[in-house]
């Protein structure tokens, strides 16, 4: 049995299978068959997908019995595939029908090694693009081992206008920002504030559970040394960057003084990060809000010495990276993502400060014709910014963003 009508110039077939699974019919007997019931240009799949199947999302050549839905939604455009279910070692997400609009929704698990939870993301109120579009993201890692999770290139391939980053977090972005896109909701299991701390502590996880060795945190990173005494390490996934340098940098100039110059954990930063009345953002989305990094050379001498305890794989691939100069001399390390040249300005000027007397005494000089006023209001931006109050470091970020161009709301362009 089937039900036709015509909207749009485009005509829909569905079966009892999809109107039950909407919920408008009950107590429904279906015949057998399990056919698909198509009618002109789009068509809505029969309700109930095997538990144990996989599929190669939208795109491949997947059986009926794996597509959900599917539609040309206009004259020359590409059809819309949303499949049941995307199946592999990184999530399992269930998409479901949850209107006649349609609307979709799509439920994935995050998984670590053999399978085991890591987190639970819910998209709700979809429509067929988006939902296309975030299984088709989703698929991409169809046959990657959970192993590979840093480099897989085989999924690195990312669409017009996503983000180029290591690919299970890509995908992730997708989701997110398809489901923005078309006005839906997520839902996060694990309290996570919003979709920027759940991707970045997803990928702590995967982290800390799989435990990538050094030697492959830098085979995604090159260094050069862009000017004397300057060592660049540079990123093509804002992940990695940030996952090398978090606890160093902190060590460094943490607003929080008993994380700077101190010893401290991941887990006890994060929760002063989700702490607001200690000074944090109420969430942890250090990945995704730091651009880049820099480190005087005496913070990774501290690191070597054990000042932070025992490193990780990734911190040691941060000193692995830049090992000491020849000669008894000072030198930086900066941090910046691939195709970002204000970043590497900003961090250049931090290096400069630091290694060259010359080029510190000019800038101090020039920082010294702005008015105390001003410097009160450019300390004040710079704190509320999430930076320390430490009157060097004050200094060295102010040159720093001015040497960018910004004024840190001081009006003072003819110093920048």
């Amino acid at each position: 049995a089937r039900l036709e009508a015509r909207a749009h110039g485009l005509q829909v077939a569905m079966n009892f299978a999809y109107l039950d699974q909407i919920g408008l019919l009950s107590d429904t007997v279906l015949d057998g068959s399990g056919a698909a019931l198509r009618a002109g240009d789009a068509r809505l799949h029969k309700a109930c997908p095997p538990a144990d199947h996989a599929v190669d999302g939208p795109g491949d050549d997947a059986d009926d019995d794996d597509v959900l839905f599917e539609a040309q939604l206009a004259p020359g455009v590409e059809a819309v595939r949303v499949p049941r279910e995307v199946l592999n070692e990184f999530w399992c997400a269930n998409f479901g029908v949850t209107s006649m609009a349609p609307a979709f929704s799509a439920e994935i698990a995050l998984l670590g090694p053999g399978g085991a939870p890591l987190g639970h993301v819910e998209a709700a109120g979809l429509d067929a693009a988006a939902a296309s579009r975030i299984a088709d993201a989703l698929a991409r890692l169809n046959g990657v081992s959970l192993r590979d999770f840093l480099g897989a290139p085989q999924a690195s391939e990312v669409g017009e206008g996503e983000c180029n980053d290591v690919p299970c977090i890509a995908a992730l972005m997708v989701v997110f920002r398809a489901a923005l896109a078309c006005g839906a909701t997520c839902e996060f299991a694990g309290g996570f504030a919003d979709a920027k701390e759940a991707v970045c502590c997803y990928f702590d996880a995967l982290c800390d559970q799989v435990r990538p060795a050094p030697s492959e945190f830098l085979s995604l990173v090159v260094v050069h040394e862009p000017l004397p005494s300057i060592y660049c390490i540079e990123a093509g996934s804002s992940f990695v960057l940030g996952k090398m340098f978090l606890r160093a940098q902190e060590y460094y100039e943490c607003p929080d003084a008993r994380f700077r110059r101190h010893r401290f954990t991941l887990d006890e930063y994060k929760a002063w990060c989700r702490d607001t009345e200690a000074g944090g953002e109420g969430a942890f989305r250090y990945y995704v809000t730091w651009p880049g990094f820099n480190l005087p050379s005496w913070v990774l001498d501290d690191l070597r010495a054990g000042a932070l305890g025992p490193l990780e794989p990734w911190e040691q691939a941060l000193l692995a990276a830049v090992r000491d100069p020849p000669g008894d001399r000072r030198y930086y390390v900066i941090g910046t993502s691939e195709r970002d040249p204000l970043t590497l300005r900003h961090e250049l000027a931090h290096g400069l400060w630091t290694t060259d007397p010359g080029y510190k005494a000019a800038v101090t000089e020039v920082l010294a014709g702005i008015s105390d006023a001003e410097r009160q209001g450019v300390r004040a931006t710079l704190i509320d910014m999430g930076y320390a109050d430490d009157d060097e470091i004050i200094d060295d970020e102010t040159q720093a963003y001015m040497c960018e161009g910004n004024t840190l709301g001081s009006g003072r362009q003819d110093t920048c």
